[in-house]
């Protein structure tokens, strides 16, 4: 005995990497084998093995700084091999024949474990539809599989034991699940998804579009936010720049940014704001408009002649869209350049937005070599009552946008417009007030009312009263 537990002492762990034979090959139990009757109560492995060895009269080979990091509790009589395995079932070791009565306790790692099979199939836990394309993951073996059209799928190599399904695919809730393998069993499982509910960016559908390469001209031309960026512009923030791009639009000389719908006058283009009418007036060497791309959602130009939606325009016209304040709750931007600079803040909550921009920027004079300061604010604030009744209120403020002509100077200006608009279901009402310095004024009232038929024909309809006061200083 003695002589056996200094054998078990000496020899080294590399031992276990000898050839092994699970113990399921060894003799078949018999009634000749030996009757052991073990009893532990949390007692250490070793104990127990040393008990079962002086019992059995077989030796067993262990190291005791390995197998005393388990505890053992039982109680069971039968044949010594019968008894061997029921205490051995509950910890990582097996017992390795390894001829005659020798027997080494080992991990049981160091055998190779059967693999089995996993099937099954995934389907929608609402209607019962089998899903196609599901992924299938089984931890920690890091297997994988995907579903078939009929929603079934496989795993040919899991493995006995504790194991982690996952299931993923687009559209439905992730699925996880326990799974413990037999290793005599190939078990089919079933997986139920559930659909989540996606929420997906804003799509913006556009009844018109221009094409980037144009072969004529088109009597009414939209350009949306996207088009706003698509060119490279010497002046990137002015909106009447993007307009000169555009084919049938142009410009007087080279340092004027107003466009001119080529056939007709300057005086004969209207310009509105959110159905605002604005004062621009032009001249050569007016380097700079009060309209930031920023601010601007969209701008439609009109080409054909005399409309009387569009009031007095004769050539052309000019509708430009304010942004949508449909952003983050807070946001603030700006910019800084040699000659001036922009900051500007939105707030939008479910009830109430607001945006808002300033900018200035020094302008030289040419003639006289003298800088002056142009300057624009821009603010429009809504308030939503219900989805189908909004309030908007409307205001810019510019000055200095105005320089001179060759024939003509006049005095930096200063020109202002606000307007008060309500939109309720299928009509609009608008209170504007719009002036240039002292010399222009103009107070009006709009009514837009608008009868859908069917989905593709509508009536509309709409009323302008306006009041216009002054005298044109402007001309040379």
């Amino acid at each position: 005995m003695s002589a056996i537990f200094t054998a078990r002492r000496m020899l080294p762990a590399t031992i276990f990497c000898l050839g092994l034979l699970p113990i399921t090959g060894a003799p078949a139990y018999g009634q000749s084998m030996p009757t052991v009757r073990l009893t532990a109560q949390n007692q250490k492995l070793s104990a127990v093995l040393e008990d079962w060895q002086a019992q059995s009269g077989m030796r067993l080979l262990f190291a005791n700084s390995l197998v005393d990091s388990c505890r053992v509790s039982l109680q069971h009589t039968g044949p010594a091999l019968s008894v061997l395995h029921r205490l051995l079932q509950t910890t990582p070791f097996e017992a390795v024949s390894q001829g005659g009565n020798l027997w080494v306790i080992a991990p049981k790692s160091s055998q190779v474990r059967r693999l089995i099979a996993l099937a099954g199939a995934v389907f929608d836990a609402q209607d019962e539809r089998p899903l196609e394309g599901a992924e299938i993951f089984l931890l920690p073996a890091r297997e994988h599989a995907r579903t078939d059209s009929l929603g079934h799928y496989r795993i040919s190599q899991a493995r006995p034991g504790r194991n982690r399904l996952r299931v993923k695919r687009v559209g439905y809730e992730d699925y996880s699940t326990e799974l413990v393998l037999s290793g005599e069993i190939a078990p089919h499982v079933p997986i139920a998804l559930t659909p989540k509910n996606m929420t997906t960016p804003e799509v913006l559908v556009e009844a018109q579009r221009l094409p980037r390469n144009i072969n004529g001209l088109l009597a009414q031309q939209t350009l949306s936010r996207h088009g706003l960026t698509l060119s490279a512009l010497s002046r990137p923030d002015e909106v009447f720049e993007i307009l000169q791009q555009q084919p049938g639009v142009s410009h007087r000389e080279a340092d004027d940014v107003f466009p001119h719908v080529e056939g007709g006058s300057a005086s004969e283009v209207g310009i509105e704001l959110d159905g605002v009418p604005i004062f621009v007036p032009t001249y050569s060497r007016n380097r700079r408009s009060l309209f930031s791309t920023t601010t601007i959602e969209a701008i439609t130009l009109h080409r054909s002649g005399y409309d009387a939606s569009l009031g007095g325009a004769m050539s052309g016209f000019i509708a430009l869209h304010s942004r949508e304040i449909r952003e983050q709750p807070y946001r603030f931007y700006g910019g800084l350049s040699t000659n001036g600079f922009s900051i500007g803040a939105n707030h939008y909550s479910k009830k109430i937005a607001w945006s808002g921009l300033l900018r200035r920027a020094n302008v030289e004079q040419d003639l006289d070599f003298h800088t002056f300061s142009a300057n624009d604010l821009f603010n429009k604030f809504e308030f939503q009552f219900s989805p189908q009744h909004r309030l908007t209120l409307l205001s810019l403020v510019a000055q200095g946008f105005l320089t001179q002509s060759n024939s003509f100077r006049v005095s930096e200006t200063v020109t202002h417009s606000s307007g008060l608009r309500y939109d309720g279901p299928g009509y609009a009402i608008l209170l504007y007030h719009s002036a240039l310095q002292d010399w222009l004024t103009e107070t009006g009232f709009k009514l837009d009312v608008t009868h859908q038929i069917t989905s593709a024909s509508a009536l509309h309809a709409g009323a302008h009263a306006a009041r216009l006061i002054g005298e044109n200083r402007l001309t040379a």
